[in-house]
């Protein structure tokens, strides 16, 4: 037996303002994403000594399009936004169908692409065969990952196929990127950190909540719509963590400022969120042969947070990290949300593997934990540069 469903109309409205809204929210990040990233190797190419003349000359218009990834010839970041907005609201629009009919659904089946671009998260759901009210469904609906072409299936119940098939859960569950952890019904209203936090630094927090109000007006009757309270609560937590972070870092070089050459150490101390933290930091360093005294130590140190390249967020349940990665040296310096150093240590494994290991870690102490990539702080590291000079100056 084999069912045809189709969205009523009251669910179809509901899904065009939750697509109209993403499209909205989307095209809009992209747009000043391309312009910020022109404006970056603009300053970038200004730091070099070359003039914005030069800059055009030099790339031209297709040079300039191919270094910000949205040119022609590199069309990946586009059709990979197209793609995954369109497989969120194809297989939201199935689950609404799945929904309504869900007594008549004996298991719904998850169904990978199995090629050569099949990804080894979607090969793990593969064939994954679940009751349509499991829990793993409200995580593992596709898209589960950029570019990700699986679909989810119904079994009926009285069919042929549903007398033959068994119920069947994967053996493990994979890790998903961010933005991909809940279904699609829920997750077209939900901006995913990245997205709030590059909404608050864009400063479309008014335009963007404007739109979802609109959209809860004209397709469910309701200007204060719960999606709309929803997206209000992710910007309002988005500014709160950014005003968290841009007052840390000022804080932070605020200290470095203020560090006397003449008084190296003392003033390296003052850099750590204690004296102690900076003793038991250093005795394992010196217990791993990494470094050679304390000497080594605040040079090593200086120098990460002079040449870093790598940023990332660890966001815990109340509290974050900022993890500053010097990927040529390997050498990593961590700055708490109070702007001072928690740790400074040579990474000797890939840096992937060591955010595993704290994922898994807060999973086992039942803490929410999520890593984050961010930006780079030229003032620091200018300031950074300046006391490593002055130090080596003096020797």
């Amino acid at each position: 037996m084999k069912e045809k469903l189709s969205l009523k109309p009251e669910e179809f409205y509901e899904l065009d303002a939750k697509a109209r809204f993403r499209a909205f929210t989307v095209a809009k990040l992209t747009g000043l994403g391309a312009i910020e990233r022109v404006k970056e190797k603009l300053l970038k190419a200004i730091e070099e000594g070359k003039t914005l003349k030069e800059w055009i000359e030099e790339l031209g218009e297709d040079g300039i399009l191919k270094a910000v990834g949205f040119h022609q010839s590199n069309p990946w970041y586009l059709e990979t936004v197209f793609r995954t907005n369109i497989s969120t609201a194809y297989n939201a629009g199935r689950f609404m169908q799945f929904a309504r009919s869900k007594d008549k659904i004996k298991y719904l089946e998850y169904v990978a692409i199995d090629d050569g671009r099949t990804t080894p998260i979607c090969k793990r759901l593969d064939g994954t065969k679940l009751p349509p009210d499991d829990p793993f469904w409200a995580t593992y609906t596709p898209p589960n990952h950029f570019n990700c072409r699986s679909t989810v299936r119904a079994i009926f119940k009285g069919s042929n196929e549903a007398g033959k098939v068994r119920k069947r859960a994967p053996r493990d569950l994979p890790e998903l990127p961010e933005g991909f952890r809940s279904s699609p019904l829920s997750s077209w209203w939900k901006l995913i950190d990245s997205m709030a936090r590059r909404v608050v630094k864009y400063g479309l927090k008014d335009e963007i909540l404007e739109k979802a109000k609109k959209l809860c007006q004209k397709n469910l009757s309701d200007d204060w719509c719960e999606e709309y309270k929803e997206v209000e609560r992710y910007l309002r937590d988005a500014e709160e963590i950014v005003e968290k972070q841009q007052k840390a870092e000022k804080e932070f070089l605020k200290v470095l400022k203020e560090f006397d050459v003449e008084k190296p150490e003392e003033s390296f101390k003052k850099l750590w969120v204690s004296e102690r933290t900076y003793q038991n930091h250093l005795r394992d360093r010196l217990d791993e042969g990494v470094i050679s005294g304390w000497k080594d130590y605040l040079e090593k140190t200086l120098e990460t947070l002079a040449l870093y390249s790598g940023v990332y967020y660890e966001v815990y349940s109340e509290s974050w990290d900022r993890i500053l990665y010097d990927r040529k040296r390997q050498w990593m310096v961590v700055l708490t949300e109070k702007g001072r150093i928690i740790s400074s240590m040579k990474v000797n494994e890939k840096l992937k593997e060591l955010f595993d290991r704290h994922i898994q870690k807060a999973k086992r102490d039942k803490q929410t934990l999520e890593i984050h990539r961010g930006k780079t702080n030229e003032e620091l590291k200018r300031e950074a540069e300046g006391v490593l000079k002055a130090l080596r100056g003096k020797k």
